[in-house]
């Protein structure tokens, strides 16, 4: 990060604060290793999401997954999500279709 939160204007209030009811938006800048960095663009590429969207659903999913963070997605972010899984597996019925009553060696 390039900025020291004691210092910087743009504090992060305490949990229970009124001021944590608005979600504050703090610009950070950090190095990335190479290969999270490409990750970073492969999920883009994959999802078609910004390189923020990406970074932070990465955050607060292992916040999350680490019990210490509620789910940050709203309804309407999940809706969009579902929309888009949704069309992913229907553009794989004409796929699945070309498969049925054929069999698969493994």
């Amino acid at each position: 990060m390039t900025e020291n939160f004691e210092s910087s204007p743009n504090r992060i209030p305490a949990p229970g604060n009124r001021e944590s009811m608005r979600s504050p938006e703090l610009p950070i800048t950090l190095n990335l290793p190479l290969a999270m960095a490409r990750a970073i663009a492969l999920r883009m590429k994959q999802s078609g999401k910004t390189q923020a969207q990406v970074i932070l659903e990465a955050l607060a999913s292992s916040f999350v997954s680490n019990g210490s963070a509620e789910p940050v997605n709203s309804a309407r972010e999940e809706l969009e999500l579902l929309k888009r899984r949704l069309a992913e597996l229907e553009g794989l019925i004409p796929k699945v279709a070309m498969l049925e009553g054929k069999s698969i060696a493994f």
